[in-house]
């Protein structure tokens, strides 16, 4: 499946003539003890991103996702830290966050909190999927209502069905889907 990701994401490259995303307004993220949806507010990717490079930064993060669902700390952390010399020299502030999070994911092997880094992260490549639109897939963005003591936090997908990172192997299947874009 994933070699299918990268194809369809190679595909829209190509077919989009190699064009930037639009411009947008630059959002804030406040940061809080729980990562729930009191204490965030959703950033909004503000730069030009190319379409190949936006689409290799989420299928990264998909990978990250399938392996916080499989429990994997280990593996996690290695395609987080591939992606970051492609991401550590960007001066948007979502791209920053994105950086962050894959950095901080990168340098533990304990998977609450790589758990922990991966919202803020969800948050951030959501914005620039949302702007940029470099794959030619569907992505499904799921959420889990007890995730973080109760606060909730969701996750983006390319299955419908619910594999939670959160919770891997102890809620496999807690959430739903909100979105299908």
């Amino acid at each position: 499946m994933k070699s299918k990701l990268l194809i369809a994401a190679l595909l829209s490259y190509t077919m989009m003539g190699c064009q930037n995303s639009p411009k947008g307004q630059q959002g804030i993220v406040v940061q809080g003890e729980k990562p729930g949806r009191e204490t965030r507010k959703q950033p909004v990717y503000s730069d030009t991103l190319n379409l190949e490079k936006a689409a290799m930064m989420i299928t990264h993060y998909l990978s990250i996702k399938d392996a916080l669902v499989a429990d994997d700390a280990e593996k996690s952390a290695q395609m987080a830290k591939t992606i970051l010399p492609m991401l550590e020299k960007d001066q948007d502030e979502t791209l920053k966050i994105i950086y962050a999070n894959m950095k901080a994911i990168s340098l533990t092997k304990d998977l609450a909190k790589q758990r922990k880094h991966f919202y803020p992260l969800s948050e951030a490549v959501y914005a620039v999927m949302k702007t940029s639109k470099p794959l030619s897939v569907t992505l499904y963005k799921q959420y889990c209502p007890m995730a973080f003591e109760d606060t909730g936090a969701w996750w983006l997908s390319e299955e419908e069905e619910i594999m939670n990172p959160y919770f891997g192997d102890e809620m496999l299947h807690c959430g739903m889907v909100q979105e299908e874009f």
